[in-house]
């Protein structure tokens, strides 16, 4: 798959996949819910974490490079695709 550039080397959702977009999706309002609920909401939010049926579609994605790195740009992260891979083949 081909990766779409905004002028930079940092690929755009336009590369992504619908899998891939739909993970990113779940990711950017588990991100915008923390930052916005209540104390006490947000709290149980980041214990309970972001759903596995949202991780999925990361993990079925075939744009994972792009994911990746669309992830680590935003959220500066130093998370492995393939430790993820890892985490759901255990759930």
């Amino acid at each position: 798959m081909e990766t779409t550039t905004d002028g930079g080397n940092e690929p755009t959702p336009e590369s992504l996949d619908d899998c891939g977009l739909r993970f990113l999706l779940a990711l950017k309002h588990f991100s915008y819910l923390k930052r916005c609920l209540p104390l006490a909401q947000r709290k149980q939010l980041q214990k309970q974490g972001m759903a596995s049926l949202h991780l999925i579609w990361g993990y079925h994605s075939e744009s994972e490079d792009e994911l990746l790195a669309m992830v680590r740009t935003k959220y500066c992260s130093k998370i492995l695709f393939m430790s993820i891979k890892t985490l759901l083949s255990i759930i």
